[in-house]
């Protein structure tokens, strides 16, 4: 079959590897149909020497297909063949002390699968099905809102009257933007340099999009919140300058959320002491596993074809990556 593997930092190829078979009762044979280009990927395919936990063997994690094998186990779950997928590349053992505690993200034998090859078999605890009628290429943003549904919302408390800004506008971000406004109604801020990204962030309801140049967050800032700051800030941008203003336009008792926290150099980004003053949280975004049923089930509800920029074959890998890496892209797919 074929797969995609990085030849070398800044190259993406196929090549024929075996097919993977089934080895116990618990997993699933998938036929891959389609697999997104994440910034992640990038970071991976450039070899850019951030530290990341994943492996870099890993190509692709961001996944859709069918099922066209399973164990025993997994029929008994529910999973039949031909079953339209999707998941989480991520496995959690489910038997180590931070399993057993409920915090999988930091499991100790947890390890990750590259997807983007024609057939993968993974644990059906790795997957969910899709709901009837959602596109197949959709389920590629399964891994994407569960990572925002957990760490955007889960205990976040974030009331109707809030003030939420929102540093970035990519995948992340703009799924973000939209489980807020769908579960909060709060109001919502978003920043970043590219004014094309801007105004797709208005049209899946941004209440207001503006320039992250640091004197218009600042002023937008003051009036927005009437100079309280936010109360909810979440810096998905990877820019430190912003991950660095954070503190200035936080709300007293307000929450920052950081994510992609590689890329940052310097302990200079985030000025503690204007956090200790206002005593404002802050703390990282993970990917937990028991988020995935909710995010399958929040597909429909969800504004997802705006975020695909393009659909490339398989044999345009590279076309896709480029294209991901240009930073013009929100998200590019690859169809199997």
């Amino acid at each position: 079959m074929k797969a995609a593997y990085y030849p070398s930092p800044g190259q993406v190829a196929l090549h024929d590897v075996p097919e993977p078979e089934l080895r116990h009762r618990d997993e699933v044979k998938l036929r891959i149909r389609y697999v997104g280009v994440c910034d992640d990927d990038i970071s991976l395919y450039k070899d850019d020497n951030r530290s990341w936990p994943l492996p870099k063997s890993i190509v692709g994690h961001e996944f859709s297909g069918e099922i066209e094998d399973l164990g025993e186990l997994a029929y008994h779950a529910g999973f039949r063949i031909g079953d339209a997928v999707s998941g989480y590349a991520w496995n959690f053992c489910g038997a180590c002390r931070y399993c057993k505690s409920g915090l999988e993200a930091h499991c100790s034998n947890a390890a990750c699968i590259s997807v983007l090859a024609e057939h993968v078999v993974l644990n059906m605890r790795q997957i969910q099905k899709l709901r009837p009628g959602v596109p197949l290429e959709h389920g590629i943003f399964t891994d994407a809102i569960g990572y925002c549904l957990y760490n955007g919302l889960k205990d976040r408390g974030i009331a109707v009257d809030a003030h939420v800004m929102i540093f970035g506008s990519n995948t992340f971000s703009l799924i973000l933007l939209q489980l807020i406004k769908l579960f909060s109604g709060a109001t919502v801020s978003i920043a970043d340099k590219d004014e094309r990204k801007l105004e797709l962030a208005r049209t899946l309801g941004a209440d207001h999009a503006f320039s992250s140049e640091v004197t218009t967050v600042l002023r937008n800032t003051a009036g927005i919140t009437k100079d309280h700051g936010y109360d909810h800030i979440f810096e998905m941008s990877r820019d430190p300058k912003m991950l660095g203003l954070t503190g200035t336009i936080a709300a007293v008792r307000g929450d920052i959320r950081y994510s992609y926290l590689y890329g940052y150099t310097t302990s200079n980004d985030v000025n503690l002491m204007e956090l200790y003053m206002k005593e404002v949280t802050l703390s990282p975004f993970f990917l937990v596993p028991y988020s995935l049923p909710r995010a399958v089930s929040v597909i429909p509800r969800l504004a997802l074809q705006p975020l695909i920029t393009d659909i490339y074959p398989l044999s345009e890998v590279s076309r896709a990556y480029h294209a991901q890496e240009s930073g013009a892209s929100i998200r590019n797919i690859i169809r199997l």
